[in-house]
């Protein structure tokens, strides 16, 4: 049920963001390059494409299936099979020896720093496992469930969409904000399943583009010398449009599936 309408979103607001950009820079001239160099770039760059669109399609349906099988949670699975499924991906491309090389040398040279990585993880499961057992998780809770109990869903929605988003700006991975959520939405969660779940994915889509600690927005101010949160303010609104407009069908769906 969530495929059909997350897909429809995603085309009908790429359609929106390429309209938006072709009027700001569609009347820009580009300075023209060698055609026979440009037409074996292209062949090369959609030749990588396919292979990654390839390799992601499989290893999403394998992890998919070994969490089924081996019922199993959809992380933990990502987490045992990511390392042989790569050498294996390695070995269909004959890039089994350059993996293997660079995969040896990203080790060495990193294990010295993942007691940044145990200390950020280990503080954050701390945090989340504690959080049901503080004074404000009962405040929170009590206003959530009020909503709730009041059929304004929109409103449940947006809180809930708003918490993902905010909390993006402070570093928090949606992943952890989900953990923080799930204890206030497992009451109702079974009622609301459909218009929770596209509401929680969309927000955490949209800390793609906004969260400042996030992959996208830091490579990106790197490459173009601006200041990650920067690039984040430049695509808040559309962010946030995006979630709002998701939101929206969330609560809509919600209602006639009631």
């Amino acid at each position: 049920m969530l495929l059909p309408v997350l897909w429809l979103n995603s085309l009908l607001f790429l359609g929106v963001d390429w309209k938006l950009h072709q009027r700001k820079w569609g009347t820009m001239t580009l300075t023209a390059i060698d055609q026979t160099e440009s037409m074996e770039e292209n062949r090369r760059m959609k030749k990588k494409g396919l292979e990654m669109g390839v390799a992601i399609t499989a290893f999403v349906v394998l992890v998919l299936i070994g969490s089924e099988a081996l019922h199993l949670g959809f992380l933990f699975v990502v987490t045992i099979a990511i390392i042989p499924f790569s050498f294996a991906w390695a070995s269909f491309i004959k890039k089994r020896k350059t993996f293997a090389k660079l995969g040896y040398s990203m080790a060495k040279h990193n294990t010295t720093n993942l007691h940044g990585l145990f200390f950020l993880f280990l503080s954050a499961g701390f945090f989340v496992e504690l959080m049901p057992y503080t004074s404000p998780f009962e405040y929170i809770n009590t206003i959530i469930q009020q909503v709730y109990e009041s059929n304004m869903y929109f409103l449940l929605f947006m809180v809930i969409g708003m918490f993902i988003f905010v909390l993006a700006f402070a570093g928090f991975h949606p992943l952890v904000t989900i953990a923080l959520l799930i204890p206030f939405l497992d009451p109702f969660m079974h009622e609301l399943t459909f218009g929770l779940s596209l509401t929680i994915l969309s927000s955490a889509i949209c800390t793609l583009m906004i969260g400042p600690f996030n992959v996208t927005p830091a490579v990106l101010g790197m490459y173009i010398h601006m200041n990650p949160y920067k690039v984040s303010m430049k695509n808040i609104g559309f962010a946030f449009l995006f979630m709002v407009w998701n939101i929206s069908m969330a609560y809509g769906i919600t209602l006639i599936l009631r």
